[in-house]
């Protein structure tokens, strides 16, 4: 394991970084989804790539043009992962049809904002209850994110729940008169086209 601290990365060194990449020969570079970017941001800005199995993200959104430029910089997929309160929740598998939930380890809920449960491909607040922490348990725990529950079964066959999209955090939703919820995917898509 090789640590690469994300606020030493800047452009007087992104080639001494790469060059340390390709030295070491990781299988997989594993980090907050906005430093990779960071990351990957600098390396096409030099001209630079470097190959690795994969590329895991978590910590923070994987905003579509994060993981299109993570991709092309690092030659191999990104597969994201979703957590909360050190509960590993759910992960993308090599189809990438949505997140895995760990239900071996985790029960997973979304609710609206008036408490119900809520329906398949509707957005809600994501409640976690951890099922292996028994040293300070986690019951329908509020974690202030919001998800979405897929309604399809990936095709990989493993057989576990789905959440379709993370869709960022409670406090970074803009709620318009009729009731539309508009999360950051809503912005980075706007943006990314104006």
């Amino acid at each position: 394991c090789t640590l690469i601290p994300a606020f030493e990365i800047n452009e007087n060194n992104i080639d001494v970084v790469v060059k340390k990449i390709i030295r070491t020969k990781p299988k997989i570079v594993r980090g907050f989804a906005s430093s990779v970017y960071i990351l990957a941001k600098l390396m096409k800005k030099e001209g630079l790539n470097a190959h690795v199995n994969a590329v895991m993200t978590t910590g923070d959104m994987l905003l579509p043009q994060y993981r299109e430029l993570i991709e092309s910089c690092f030659n191999c997929k990104v597969f994201d992962a979703y957590g909360g309160e050190s509960t590993p929740v759910a992960y993308e598998c090599e189809q990438h049809e949505g997140y895995h939930i760990a239900s071996e380890g985790v029960i997973v809920e979304l609710i609206k904002n008036d408490g119900t449960p809520c329906d398949k491909m509707e957005i809600g607040e994501i409640i976690l209850t951890n099922l292996t922490n028994y040293a300070m348990p986690l019951i329908r725990y509020k974690i202030n994110d919001l998800a979405r529950l897929s309604e399809d079964n990936c095709s990989c066959g493993r057989g576990l729940p789905l959440i379709d999209s993370i869709e960022g955090r409670s406090t970074d939703v803009i709620i318009t008169p009729d009731g539309r919820l508009l999360t950051v995917h809503f912005f980075s898509t706007y943006l990314k086209l104006v």
